[in-house]
């Protein structure tokens, strides 16, 4: 009896031991297959960091890379206005509608938009064809861009750079003076303007970058010591020199039609100028007439849907 009770007792030992073995076996199981799904999402996680990671490095990579080519190609731009080049005849374009014509001859801006081209300018202003100037063709033909249609420069400022104008108001927002992709763009004139930068307003855009690059630098004329010391805008045209004198910085919001460039009468012309004076940050004390010819630069503010605008009346030789 006892041997057989002995036997019992043993068979409940190995019987409890293979139990406590089957359930260890199966908690490591359990383990592994749990391990190797946390392994999988870990990979997935690693593999989605990591995409995000070279996503990030491209993306700082372009940007960088787009600015550093704006640079040189605005570096280019200022080298070229140094050097002479042969002026070129061009076709010569009017707008149809009210002109308005200096006593010398000149046009100095017109109203309602629609296109004549190709019109005997004997019969506008007397005088023979025009030539594009020189610096102008030049850069055109160093960046094989027909686009070019002015350059501008404020002193003591980084605007220093060509000017292009296109069908459009987005092409030139992401695209440098080489028509390459670029998030830095280039500055360029409203597609509703004249080439020729002869309309009542003429409104030229490009981005407030942070590298302090572009319309950057119309920011500080919130500081009225700012202002005063750069109050001219030189902006050369594709057939002329022209200087401008700010009359008015403002911030805001895009509601308000700025940059409005097509008139159907002079009162309205005369409304916008009256509300762009009304809106500046401080007076200048600049008179603005229904008869001068407007500039006007525009830039992102930097934060919100607020733009930065500075207005400058044509100031004549």
């Amino acid at each position: 009896m006892a041997s057989r009770h002995r036997k019992y007792m043993e068979d409940d030992f190995d019987l409890d031991l293979h139990r406590k073995e089957q359930e260890k076996n199966a908690w490591f199981r359990a383990f592994r297959q749990k391990s190797k799904k946390l392994v999988g999402i870990l990979k997935i996680v690693i593999a989605g960091l990591a995409f995000v990671v070279v996503y990030l490095i491209y993306k700082f990579a372009t940007y960088h890379i787009g600015l550093w080519t704006n640079d040189r190609i605005n570096e280019t731009a200022r080298d070229i206005l140094e050097t002479p080049s042969s002026p070129v005849e061009t076709p010569y374009i009017i707008r149809q509608g009210f002109s308005r014509v200096s006593e010398n001859g000149k046009l100095m801006g017109t109203i309602v938009p629609e296109m004549i081209e190709n019109v005997d300018p004997q019969d506008i202003l007397g005088s023979a064809p025009r030539i594009i100037l020189p610096e102008i063709e030049k850069l055109r033909q160093t960046f094989d861009n027909q686009d070019i249609v002015g350059y501008i420069k404020i002193e003591g400022t980084n605007i220093d750079f060509p000017v292009a104008h296109t069908k459009d108001n987005s092409f030139y927002l992401d695209h440098d003076l080489k028509k390459q992709s670029n998030v830095g763009g280039s500055a360029f004139l409203d597609f509703e303007n004249a080439s020729e930068i002869i309309d009542p307003n003429n409104v030229i855009y490009a981005h407030n970058m942070k590298n302090g690059s572009m319309f950057h630098n119309l920011r500080y004329y919130k500081d009225r010591d700012f202002y005063e010391s750069h109050k001219k805008i030189s902006l050369q045209t594709m057939y002329e020199n022209t200087e401008w004198e700010i009359f008015s910085f403002y911030e805001t919001e895009i509601d308000f039609f700025y940059n409005k460039v097509l008139f159907s009468t002079i009162d309205e012309y005369e409304q916008l100028v009256i509300e762009m004076r009304r809106k500046s940050q401080y007076d200048t004390g600049i008179n603005v007439y229904p008869d001068n010819q407007i500039l006007t630069l525009s830039t992102c503010a930097p934060s919100g849907d607020l733009r930065l605008v500075v207005h400058a009346k044509r100031i004549e030789n």
